[in-house]
């Protein structure tokens, strides 16, 4: 996902609320895909985000750590096994380079948010456990 497409979807929820079209979702995080989690977590750092020590390791290959937002956070994430799914499609992704690769949503109903942002004119790929 480019950043014009998180802002396609953050404008999508302005338009669908402008439009009397209850979304009912709010921006959890946003995934960005890092071909060196030590150098994006220093980089980040720098920035002035904050950065919590280690990183989290997913069984699906992927590891991950988290760039604190007020309300939410960037999740910054990079494969440690491209043999496992997540690993794999994380590698694939950064052959054309990092950046945001999805958005997450924080939301009361999934099949109803679904259908809202369906509604809004989003391609929806569906809900995630």
């Amino acid at each position: 996902m480019t950043a014009l497409q998180v802002g396609a979807i953050a404008s999508a929820l302005l338009c669908a609320n402008a439009f009397a079209q209850p979304v009912g979702a709010r921006l959890d995080h946003v995934v960005i895909a890092v071909h060196d989690l030590e150098a994006a977590k220093r980089l980040y750092s720098g920035l002035g985000f904050l950065i919590p020590s280690g990183s989290g390791r997913h069984p699906t290959g992927t590891e991950n750590s988290a760039a604190h937002l007020s309300d939410g956070y960037l999740e910054l994430i990079t494969p440690y096994d491209t043999s496992l799914p997540d690993g794999r499609a994380i590698a694939e992704r950064l052959k054309k380079g990092e950046g945001a690769v999805a958005a997450c949503l924080q939301v009361a109903s999934a099949e109803q948010t679904t259908r809202n942002l369906s509604a809004a004119v989003l391609k929806i790929n569906g809900r995630t456990p």
